[in-house]
């Protein structure tokens, strides 16, 4: 069920996020209407592709038959869990670092003052708010402890309460697909408008459901036919239709992006190759696709890391030091993220799936 496009996908959104972080803590920031050159201080636009992306394949993992809803935890648990509680630990150990770092950043950043407040907080509130980060819910707790100890963390607090749910929501689709996707759809929409914390599974409803639905469309015959007869000129020329339609907006960007991708993979899924399908099937951004979680969890400590190194070097000017501190960034994220997936990751996954099939095993004697 992998597929190589949404793996080169998930290693291009983590490179997203790592860079609007990296460029915001050197002093860039957007000036101006928001521009395709812009984009990159835009990382939450990659984050909700995250979120198509989790809707579309844990609907397609449920939907498989193969998993119970305590299978699909158990393994979605083992799956998240071992990364996010090393990234939380050195979280708690790095605020006290966080905070001094940028109280003295060369550069005036985006955020500085909020993201300070944001450190102190988390240096006097570790215990109040340790185990709400254990347990993933922080964000159903007080707005100010969303990015308290581990900033990213707050979207894969909406990830597990989405996991919570699927099993649930993937049931009604397979036996009311057509009611069950337009009442969804009408439901999330109107959530979201109604919806006052930003940091809630309400008010990101919409992006886990339309990656359900397009899970669900991605078996359809017809559309499988339609698009294997077309070529890459036809997917990219429907791109810049949709932009045409809706416009370079925060509200549709996303989805744009996560159309022409899943395009892009039903097309892969038929055996139809191109140009737009080597973007994301070449062998780094595969690479950068398996470790892109551990990126995405360990980033900010790579930042942290970079800042200090340069800072400590010396006082050169904004463009200098941007251009170091992002390749250090970069190259220290990778390295992390190889790490974790090696020492962390894969094990976590390995005792995840054993645990399963012991339990699968189990079941027959008990019986």
């Amino acid at each position: 069920m992998r597929h190589d496009t949404f793996e080169g996908l998930r290693g291009y959104l983590a490179l997203w996020v790592l860079l609007e972080h990296t460029l915001w803590a050197c002093g860039y920031h957007q000036t101006g209407a928001l521009s395709l050159s812009s984009l990159v201080f835009h990382g939450e636009f990659a984050v909700k592709v995250f979120m198509l992306l989790s809707g579309f394949v844990m609907t397609r993992l449920l939907a498989s038959g193969s998993e119970t809803p305590l299978r699909f935890l158990t393994r979605r648990f083992f799956r998240i869990y071992p990364v996010y509680l090393l990234a939380l630990a050195l979280g708690i150990l790095t605020q006290g670092i966080f905070l001094e770092t940028w109280q003295e950043l060369p550069f005036k950043a985006p955020h500085q003052q909020a993201d300070i407040a944001n450190f102190a907080y988390g240096m006097a509130h570790v215990r109040t708010e340790l185990m709400p980060h254990l347990l993933l819910v922080q964000t159903v707790m007080r707005g100010d402890g969303n990015f308290t100890l581990l900033g990213p963390a707050w979207s894969l607090s909406l990830e597990w309460q989405f996991y919570l749910l699927a099993p649930a929501l993937v049931g009604l689709l397979r036996r009311w697909p057509v009611a069950t996707a337009g009442i969804g759809l009408l439901a999330t929409i109107a959530i979201d408008h109604v919806s006052h914390n930003d940091l809630m599974l309400a008010h990101y409803g919409l992006e886990f459901w339309i990656g359900m639905i397009s899970a669900v469309a991605f078996d359809h015959g017809r559309l499988r036919q339609a698009l294997a007869s077309l070529d890459d000129k036809h997917v990219a020329l429907f791109a810049l239709l949709l932009l045409a339609v809706c416009g370079l907006t925060p509200n549709t960007l996303d989805f744009v992006v996560w159309v022409v991708v899943w395009a892009v993979a039903m097309r892969e899924r038929d055996g139809v190759g191109g140009p737009l399908r080597l973007i994301f099937t070449n062998p780094v951004s595969r690479f950068l696709g398996r470790i892109s979680y551990s990126v995405y969890l360990l980033h900010f400590f790579c930042l942290l890391l970079a800042l200090r190194l340069a800072m400590a070097v010396a006082q050169w000017g904004q463009g200098v030091t941007a251009a170091l501190v992002v390749t250090l960034t970069v190259g220290l994220s990778v390295g992390a993220g190889w790490l974790s997936l090696v020492l962390v990751e894969l094990p976590g996954i390995a005792l995840g799936k054993m645990l399963v099939a012991k339990r699968g095993a189990a079941k027959p004697g008990a019986a």
